[in-house]
C-alpha cells in the first residue's frame, strides 16, 4: 500500500477526497528539496526530475491530459519520488562512507605492508588500489552502488590474494633454488641455471608471478637438459679414459689422443657438454686405433720372428739387428719406428728366402 505524506499525516491511497490542495503542494516541495538534495550529491537522476516535473504539472494543472489540478496524483508521484529519492540518498551516503573506511583500510594495508616485498605491495596492492578507490568514487558520482560495491570487495580481498600468490610462488621460487642445488652436488656446470634464477627472483620482487612460474618451468626443462647432457659427457669420458689406460698399459706413445682427452676434460668444466663428448670420443678412436695398431705390430713381430727361426742360422745379422730394434721401439711405445724396423726386416727376410 502506498500512503501518500505531509509533515505530520499520512492519507492511505483511495482517499482522495482527503488529500487537499496544501498536503499536495507540501509533498512536491518535498520532493522538490530531495531532487536538490540528490544534485547537491553530484548525482543525476532523469527519472526523479521527471517525477518532479509530473507532480509540479498535476498540482498546478498543466497537464496535458487533465488541465485542471489533481493532488491525488501531484501527491501519489510525489510520494513515490520520496520513496526513491531518499533511498538514492541513503545508498550514496552509505557507499560513500564505504569508500572512505575502504581508503582507511588502504591507509592501515600501506602503514604495515608486513613481510610483503615493496615492488609486490606498489604494484599488486596499492595501485590496484588506488585505482579501484578512483573508479569507485566515479561509479559513486553515477548512482552506480552496486559496482561500487563490487569493486570495494575486490579491494578488501587484494591483500589477502597477494599475499597468497606470494606464498605459492616463493614455495616455486625455492623449488627452482633445490633444482639448483641438485645440480651442483651432480656436478653440472649450472651459470646458465643460475643466470635464469636471477631473472626469476627480480620478476619475483616486482610481483611478476607469472614471469616466476614462467621461468621455473623453462629452469625445469634446462635442468633436464643439463643432466642428460652432463651425463653423456661423464660417459664419453670415462670410455675415452680406459682407452687411455689401455694405451697406457702397452707403454704407447700417442699425443693426439692425450691433448684430445685433456681438452675434453677442459670442456667438461667448462660446461660444454657437447663439445666434450666430441674430444673424447675421438680421444677414445685414437687410443683404440693405436691399440689395433699395436695388436697387429705384435702379431707381426711373432710372425717374422717364426720365419727367421725356420730357417735357422742361416739368418743374416743385419735382420737380426732389426728385429731386435724393432722390439725395443714397440717396449718404448714408439709405434712408427717399430713398425718402420718390421717393414724393412720383411723385405729382407722375404729377398733372402727368395735367394736361397
Amino acid at each position: 500500500m502506498i500512503f501518500l505524506r505531509s509533515a505530520d499525516r499520512e492519507v492511505p491511497e483511495g482517499r482522495e477526497e482527503e488529500i487537499d490542495e496544501s498536503l499536495a503542494r507540501a509533498n512536491v516541495e518535498e520532493l522538490r528539496a530531495v531532487v536538490e538534495e540528490i544534485r547537491g550529491l553530484g548525482l543525476d537522476v532523469p527519472e526523479l526530475d521527471e517525477m518532479l516535473l509530473e507532480s509540479i504539472e498535476a498540482v498546478e494543472g498543466l497537464s496535458d491530459v487533465n488541465l485542471v489540478p489533481s493532488y491525488a496524483d501531484a501527491a501519489r508521484t510525489a510520494v513515490e519520488g520520496l520513496e526513491i529519492g531518499q533511498e538514492i540518498i541513503s545508498s550514496f551516503r552509505a557507499t560513500s562512507d564505504a569508500i572512505e573506511k575502504a581508503e582507511g583500510l588502504v591507509r592501515e594495508e600501506y602503514e604495515k605492508q608486513g613481510d610483503i616485498h615493496g615492488n609486490v605491495f606498489q604494484h599488486l596492492i596499492l595501485s590496484p588500489s588506488l585505482d579501484m578507490l578512483k573508479e569507485s568514487r566515479h561509479f559513486l558520482r553515477s548512482g552506480d552502488f552496486e559496482r561500487v560495491h563490487a569493486l570495494l570487495r575486490g579491494m578488501r580481498t587484494l591483500p589477502r590474494k597477494v599475499r597468497k600468490e606470494c606464498q605459492e610462488n616463493a614455495e616455486i621460487y625455492r623449488y627452482c633454488e633445490t633444482i639448483l642445488e641438485d645440480l651442483r652436488n651432480e656436478g653440472v656446470t649450472t651459470q646458465e641455471i643460475e643466470d635464469i634464477l636471477r631473472i626469476s627472483r627480480t620478476a619475483f620482487l616486482n610481483g611478476r608471478f607469472d614471469r616466476v612460474r614462467e621461468l621455473s618451468e623453462v629452469i625445469e626443462e634446462k635442468a633436464i637438459q643439463l643432466r642428460e647432457r652432463h651425463r653423456s659427457a661423464v660417459r664419453a669420458l670415462k670410455r675415452a679414459k680406459r682407452a687411455a689406460i689401455s694405451v697406457e698399459k702397452i707403454n704407447a706413445r700417442s699425443g693426439e689422443a692425450q691433448e684430445t682427452l685433456v681438452e675434453a676434460c677442459m670442456s667438461m668444466r667448462e660446461g660444454d657438454y657437447e663439445k666434450c663428448v666430441d674430444l673424447a670420443e675421438k680421444a677414445a678412436a685414437i687410443a683404440s686405433q693405436t691399440c689395433r695398431r699395436y695388436g697387429k705390430l705384435v702379431k707381426r713381430i711373432k710372425t717374422l720372428r717364426k720365419d727367421m727361426k725356420r730357417i735357422g742360422s742361416d739368418v743374416p745379422d743385419d735382420l737380426e739387428d732389426m728385429m731386435s730394434r724393432a722390439e725395443r721401439e714397440l717396449k718404448k711405445g714408439n709405434h712408427q719406428s717399430s713398425q718402420a724396423e718390421v717393414e724393412i726386416a720383411s723385405l729382407l727376410l722375404n729377398r733372402f728366402e727368395s735367394s736361397s
